[in-house]
């Protein structure tokens, strides 16, 4: 059972952050290594999460970012490039505050998309590529070739 106290802080908002966090928290406890060479995102759900690891140790902080891991809805934004940590922030802020308190993202690059974004929900696809517009509107590109 998942404890109702663990949260992710706000600046783990990709599904590869927690995984890279819980990696980097069994091999501190593997290796007895120093906390200062975790990542952010690691020491920031250890951080928002000292009750647990108070209470109950830090084997429990890997233990629940598992289970948020499988209970988290997540998000796939397909992008042509890998866009900036900051826009990677305030999109996991928004899906956070509009859609799911719990979100988590998965950013996958593209090249293929030519620009725009692919979004993908658990049941829906939303399509919002450069790629899917132009194919939309294939017979007008002769049209539009000659005005330019």
């Amino acid at each position: 059972m998942s404890s109702k106290n663990f949260s992710l802080p706000e600046n783990v908002v990709t599904k590869r952050d927690v995984r890279l966090a819980i990696r980097q928290i069994e091999k501190l406890i593997e290796d007895d290594e120093d906390i200062s060479n975790l990542s952010e995102p690691a020491k920031s759900i250890a951080s928002i999460n000292s009750d647990i690891v108070d209470n109950k140790g830090i084997n429990e902080i890997i233990k629940e970012s598992r289970s948020f891991l499988k209970r988290a809805p997540l998000f796939d934004l397909i992008l042509a490039d890998y866009p900036y940590d900051s826009f990677i922030q305030d999109v996991g802020a928004w899906f956070r505050e509009n859609i799911d308190s719990e979100a988590l993202l998965d950013i996958r690059v593209r090249r293929t998309i030519g620009g725009g974004v692919i979004l993908i929900s658990k049941n829906k696809i939303f399509d919002m590529s450069f790629r899917s517009r132009l194919l939309e509107s294939r017979d007008k590109i002769p049209e539009v070739l000659k005005r330019v």
